[in-house]
């Protein structure tokens, strides 16, 4: 009876260790001056900076990092969100101008 379990766990324990990938942490999304941007180049980074949070928390979240490793995953989603958010505020503030 031990073997069946055994089975079902290696089976589906390498199921789960195959969904942990491990993203390019150090590789930045790129994000365009927001004084500069279009409204398409401003929607593109966010879309690029988001999927960049999303691979880094997703393998933040498999549980095996080391903490030298998570301490740099957590500095480099926390970066590249707040240039984001810096180059918008950018944005935003160019359009208000804009639009008075």
């Amino acid at each position: 009876m031990k073997l069946p379990t055994f089975a079902f766990t290696v089976l589906f324990s390498g199921a789960a260790f195959g969904a942990c990938v491990k993203p390019d942490i150090l590789e930045l999304p790129l994000v365009p001056n927001g004084e500069e941007a279009s409204a398409d180049a401003m929607l593109e980074a966010q879309s690029d900076v988001n999927a960049f949070v999303k691979a880094g928390e997703g393998y933040l979240e498999c549980g095996r990092v080391e903490p030298f490793i998570h301490n740099l995953y957590v500095y480099q989603i926390e970066r590249a969100a707040g240039t984001y958010n810096l180059e918008l505020e950018r944005f935003k503030q160019r359009s208000a101008l804009a639009n008075n």
